[in-house]
């Protein structure tokens, strides 16, 4: 029972868990803030730089457009690109086309190679670039397709060469096209490498629509986006850049300063909750640890005492309860002691029948007297082997092996007193189990009961014990069979048997199966199975189930599967 005053250890433990808790809240705060400034602090940046990237490319781009323009006006050599005729290859056709891209060369020292131009003229159906190439022949062959079946007027447009997109500036005079293509990669490069970082990303936007990959959705859903409009600068084109959230240069100095300050504060507050478990705690435990030491049945109630916290408290009682579960055990292991002490009696006198040896020794001189000495020196050396077995051994458990000897000694005696025709016996157990223990006298019991009421002169009586292993709910069980082909057991007592309830023993009879009985129930509980069977073709059939163990040391069973490995 809980008492007033007492509590739960975990008390102590939540009342630190909340220090620590608003601590741990105040701490995360700060980091967000150092975060969330830091990232304003970074946006800023990353805006005024790109707004001078755009700037600087709205320069470039009004070059070219300026380029373009006075190109197509004034140069007189595209105007003869316009008249040559198609698929002309001379000097006269060459030279022109020579001097247009000397021009474009020079323009290019400002406005850098990824400009790409080009020349065409509906007339004559001529096509040709007037710049170095930055696209593969294949994407030359696709512009040279797009621009003969163009009917866009707009200046500037999207075009896909072959999968891939490109920015196109188009001007048309007097019959005479020209062109700038750009990839849209190539304008957004210079951000990608001075100024964003792994992780963030850049494209363009035309009319609203991407000229480069955008970034992935899910991606995108935990970054910061960067809209920069191209009317703002002049440009045909938008920019867009997309920012990780958490990629960002935290201010490692204030955050260290401030991460110094907590450990500082959590290292004193620890201190106040070890020093406060200490007194709530650790020594009423120590207490009970040294009341544990001296306590007995005796005195358990004058050492156990009262500390204040319910889960020792709870300890207690247990053992209070366990101390007295334990004198009751000792009493009740007394008196299964002395019952084990007059089973063994019992089997005791089972195995000393006195009537059984008069009866041998009347054989044995019925046959000296009428010179059967032979016979009577077999059945003496027989019946001393059996004698000196039984004598010896006093163990609960015997090899298989020392059992099965038994029961053929045994056998071996009626033979000499009946003869071999009245009495055969079987033995059909794999080798394999021998060395599997079994309770002492548990075959030669029921074969002996065999003996006694199932040997008639008329036929011969046939006893057999077989055995094999058997395997329930992953445990395995030793089956052993011993059956005659001698007389039925009636119906009352067969039902008695089967059910676990042998007749008491009354004027010697019945001792050997209640004996067996008791003795399974004291070696085994409830973990064993004996069944007694009617056999249909004659006779009678006892069933024994018990867990199969071989009763070696662990050394012993190592070697043996150290030798099957081999």
């Amino acid at each position: 029972m809980k008492k007033h005053g007492d509590y739960s250890v975990f008390r102590y433990v939540r009342v630190i868990m909340v220090i620590l808790g608003v601590l741990g809240m105040l701490n995360i705060g700060l980091i967000l803030f150092t975060i969330s400034a830091s990232q304003t602090e970074q946006t800023a940046r990353l805006r005024q730089t790109t707004a001078a990237y755009m700037q600087q490319t709205s320069h470039t781009v009004r070059a070219v457009d300026h380029f373009m323009t006075y190109t197509i006006v004034n140069d007189d050599d595209l105007t003869l690109l316009t008249t040559i005729p198609k698929n002309e290859q001379s000097y006269d056709a060459i030279k022109p086309l020579e001097h247009i891209r000397s021009r474009v060369f020079d323009f290019q020292y400002s406005s850098g190679n990824a400009y790409q131009f080009f020349i065409y003229s509906p007339s004559n159906d001529f096509f040709a670039n007037i710049s170095p190439l930055e696209m593969s022949y294949d994407r030359y062959l696709a512009m040279q397709s797009h621009v003969r079946r163009e009917k866009s007027d707009a200046s500037w447009q999207q075009v896909t060469l072959l999968g891939k997109i490109y920015l196109l500036h188009r001007l048309t005079y007097e019959g005479a096209v020209l062109y700038c293509v750009i990839a849209p990669e190539s304008l957004t490069a210079p951000l990608r490498q001075s100024t964003l970082r792994s992780g963030d990303g850049a494209y363009l936007s035309l009319n609203g629509l991407p000229l480069t990959k955008s970034p992935n959705t899910r991606k995108a859903a935990t970054a910061r986006q960067l809209n920069f409009n191209g009317e703002d600068y002049n440009l045909p084109f938008s920019l867009h850049i997309t920012v990780r959230q958490f990629n960002l240069p935290e201010q490692l100095t204030v955050i260290q300063i401030v991460i110094v300050l907590l450990s500082t504060v959590i290292g004193i507050l620890a201190f106040v909750g070890v020093v406060y478990l200490w007194r709530n705690f650790a020594i009423p435990l120590r207490s009970f640890s040294s009341a544990l030491s001296v306590i007995t049945e005796d005195n358990a109630d004058e050492k156990i005492k009262n500390y204040r916290i319910s889960e020792i408290d709870a300890v207690n009682e247990q053992i209070r309860s366990l101390l007295s579960q334990t004198k009751k055990l000792k009493l009740s292991l007394y008196e299964q002691e002395i019952a084990q002490k007059q089973s063994q009696i019992q089997l005791m006198r089972i195995q000393l029948r006195p009537h059984f040896y008069l009866n041998i020794l009347s054989t044995i001189d019925s046959m000296i007297q009428i010179s059967e000495t032979k016979n009577a020196h077999a059945l003496i050396m027989a019946t001393t082997k059996y004698l000196r077995y039984l004598l010896r051994t006093n163990a609960d458990l015997v090899p298989l092996a020392e059992e099965l000897q038994l029961v053929t000694e045994y056998v071996q005696i009626q033979q000499i007193r009946y003869g071999h025709d009245v009495l055969a016996l079987s033995v059909t157990v794999p080798p394999t189990l021998h060395l599997y223990c079994v309770p002492q006298l548990i075959v030669q019991v029921f074969v002996e009961n065999a003996v006694k009421y199932g040997v008639t002169f008329d036929q011969q009586t046939q006893v057999g014990v077989a055995g094999n292993l058997v395997t329930h709910h992953a445990q395995n069980y030793l089956h052993l069979r011993v059956s005659n082909t001698g007389p039925w057991f009636p119906d009352t007592l067969l039902t008695q048997l089967n059910e676990g309830h042998p007749p008491l023993p009354s004027q010697g009879q019945h001792i050997g199966i209640a004996n067996v009985f008791s003795r399974l129930r004291m070696l085994y509980g409830t973990d064993f199975a004996l069944h007694f069977t009617n056999l249909d073709t004659g006779g009678i059939a006892i069933d024994i189930e018990i867990p199969a163990h071989t009763g070696k040391t662990p050394k012993e069973l190592a070697h043996d599967a150290s030798t099957a490995r081999r």
